[in-house]
């Protein structure tokens, strides 16, 4: 990596491209943040990267960038503790893989100075005719800010913990103030960024020569007196705060947002990151292994930090469909994954679901489950099988669930250690038991159960989760009592088993008729079909 000061405030930075074949041009403008024209900053970078002087609206635009290879141009904007940046990339081929010898790594610096410098004027100011196609298009961006429940409540959190502080400006803006803005606005935004901010410049496989001199020839004229940048500067410590807002959603969302007080010294930071990645920045770390695959406490969870402002993130699913029967259970409603039983219901309800942040999707039938799989229906969401299971139909199921949840003989259980052998995988499984004794039912008597626990602990390509039971149709109350026996031979499961390092968590009982019971006795699984999806049309079987 080389840098070079090319004039003040500015920065060219050349990264190696030995080992690849694409090109990369980015600009950013780095300026201070201010409340008062954050939405016409943010109005800015759509509008530029409509066109230039050179390439004055889309068609054209579109056609330069199709001409070479399909090179993409993005310009986005961010706030970054007290910093605007607003950053322009180009991305296309080195010219050694031009087919027919053009300069590719020039028109890409040229593309990307162009936007930077000459956006499109008309009696000078930006066109108007682009700011008011642009305005639209953010008063959507923003208005639609609630249909993503995970991005609006980090923005709310963030909001919160930020305040009235530069670091709490808001990227994209504020949605009250897009109709009153107006070419002359976003003019200005323009020239004061030009102005004010620090240009850094990152080639990567371009001639650096060639794109010193162009950035040198766009710069001539331009009035400059570019701002120092802001130091990190760290929240202040406060007393807790909580917060919560209910919305029209399966599963609601947790952020947590943390403060050190104090900016980290330099030699620190590299420490937090490594303390951050381990905590919740991959899916190896502690939040991801621990809270989601082991205890399967939430579909996501994650963590990050931020150098400039010193504050961690943490961020997760949380199911507030069975809160209410938790709270009074004296449990935390992490512990509970709401399982969409979405049997008889087409593909298109089943993605429907996993939008509205459903934890997990369950189906009854293998033939359904199937074609529902070939249509991609639960991409996005783990999979169970919550049916009855025959051994001849185990080897379309093994290894296509996350877990079988209706693992009720020893038969089946041999069946799907066979198979999980074959393939070489570990298939995931619960012991369902027949709690009623009714024989229209299937599963184990409870008095069966020690058997084929020792019989799963002993199946080295099974791995006992838990167990699953389908009481008597009682209705509300009348089957706390069925509840309150699977969770006695839960724990004892879990008490004979776990010294032997077996991960036992998961007890699935309860549908939409008795979930709140099920919830108050123990459930950590709740198989939940017709209070989400409706009732079922079986006319149609």
């Amino acid at each position: 990596m080389k840098q070079t000061q090319l004039a003040p405030g500015v920065r060219l930075t050349t990264l190696p491209a030995e080992k690849f074949c694409k090109s990369r041009v980015t600009l950013d403008f780095i300026y201070p943040a201010s409340r008062q024209t954050a939405t016409a900053d943010a109005l800015l970078a759509l509008v530029m990267e409509r066109g230039y002087a050179a390439c004055p609206d889309m068609t054209q635009l579109s056609k330069k960038l199709a001409g070479l290879y399909g090179a993409p141009l993005s310009v986005d904007t961010a706030v970054n503790g007290e910093m605007r940046v607003l950053r322009v990339t180009v991305t296309g081929l080195q010219d050694a893989f031009a087919l027919h010898g053009e300069a590719l790594g020039e028109a890409c610096v040229d593309i990307a100075l162009g936007t930077a410098f000459t956006p499109v004027m008309e009696n000078g100011v930006i066109s108007p005719q682009f700011v008011a196609i642009e305005k639209q298009q953010l008063r959507q961006q923003l208005e639609s800010e609630r249909n993503d429940k995970r991005v609006y409540c980090l923005r709310k959190a963030r909001r919160r913990f930020f305040g009235t502080s530069r670091a709490g400006i808001e990227a994209y803006g504020y949605l009250e103030e897009v109709d009153g803005l107006c070419a002359g606005d976003v003019t200005q935004a323009f020239f004061t960024m030009l102005r004010e901010a620090q240009i850094d410049v990152y080639l990567q496989g371009v001639d650096a020569h060639m794109a010193a001199e162009k950035l040198r020839a766009a710069l001539d004229g331009v009035q400059r007196a570019p701002r120092p940048l802001a130091p990190a500067c760290a929240m202040p410590h406060v007393r807790e705060q909580r917060f919560s807002e209910p919305v029209d959603a399966v599963q609601g969302k947790l952020c947590l947002m943390f403060t050190a007080g104090t900016p980290l010294a330099a030699a620190q930071l590299s420490a937090m990151r490594v303390a951050v990645a381990l905590l919740g920045g991959t899916t190896t770390s502690r939040l991801f292994v621990n809270v989601r695959e082991k205890q399967s406490l939430c579909y996501y969870c994650a963590a990050s930090y931020t150098s400039l402002t010193g504050a961690l993130c943490v961020d997760s699913g949380v199911e507030h469909a069975n809160a209410a029967a938790a709270r009074e259970a004296g449990r935390d409603p992490k512990e509970i994954l709401l399982v969409g039983a979405s049997k008889m219901n087409e593909a298109a309800a089943c993605r429907e679901a996993i939008a509205a942040g459903i934890d997990v999707l369950g189906e009854n039938r293998v033939q359904e489950m199937t074609e529902k799989l070939s249509q991609n229906a639960y991409d996005g969401a783990p999979l169970h099988f919550i049916g009855h299971l025959q051994r001849n139909k185990v080897k379309q199921v093994v290894g296509r669930v996350e877990l079988i949840e209706s693992v009720g003989s020893a038969h089946l259980l041999d069946a799907i250690e066979a198979q999980a052998a074959k393939l070489d995988l570990v298939q995931d499984i619960l012991l369902e038991v027949n709690i009623g004794g009714e024989e229209s039912k299937s599963g184990i008597a409870p008095e069966e159960l020690p058997a084929l626990v020792k019989q799963a602990a002993a199946c080295p390509h099974v791995r006992l989760r838990g167990l699953m039971s389908i009481p008597p149709v009682a209705g509300p109350d009348g089957n706390r009592p069925f509840f309150a026996k699977m969770r006695q031979l839960y724990v004892d499961i879990r008490t004979k088993l776990d010294h032997n390092g077996a991960v036992i968590n998961c007890l699935s009982m309860g549908m939409s008729g008795d979930y709140p019971d099920a919830i108050r006795e123990g459930a950590t699984l709740v198989r939940v079909g017709t209070a989400i999806f409706g009732a079922r049309n079986y006319n149609k079987v």
